[in-house]
């Protein structure tokens, strides 16, 4: 399973597509894939990247399946003790709602997933129970620190 590069978009599409085409020419039995969720359709600037990465999947003709990640839980919390300290919470997500999970469960899946007969053009919406917007986790970080936090 590849893990997506780091770089320009511009780097990552053709690292992603390296990978592919490697694949592609190794004759891989099931290529999986982790892009965002909703990838196709996903206004993130990040989503171009899977989205160009998916096409490649695609036109490879490779047998694959895709487990399309939801936000990382670990990408929030990291920020909290910050949010603690100044008593604030800052994103740019407005009132999006976000199924965040952890990276551990999201890996559990995936091997769940991975040790299924017949995976081949399947795809996978993997993300947490609940949506929280960034004011809902404030309040939760608030409530369990005692210190409030907008």
């Amino acid at each position: 399973m590849p893990v997506s590069s780091t770089g320009s978009d511009t780097t990552r599409i053709a690292q992603h597509r390296a990978v592919v085409d490697a694949a592609s020419k190794s004759g891989v039995a099931l290529f999986a894939y982790t892009p965002v969720t909703r990838a196709p359709t996903n206004p993130m600037g990040l989503a171009r990247v899977h989205r160009s990465t998916e096409h490649a999947i695609a036109d490879a003709g490779l047998p694959a399946v895709v487990l399309r990640n939801g936000g990382y839980t670990e990408n929030h919390t990291a920020a909290l003790p910050g949010a603690v300290a100044r008593g604030t919470l800052t994103g740019s997500a407005g009132d999006g709602r976000i199924a965040f999970a952890s990276r551990a469960d999201l890996a559990e899946a995936a091997a769940a997933v991975l040790t299924l007969e017949d995976q081949t053009g399947k795809t996978y919406a993997l993300t947490g129970d609940s949506a929280w917007t960034l004011s809902d986790l404030a309040a939760e970080a608030a409530a369990q620190s005692g210190t409030p936090i907008t």
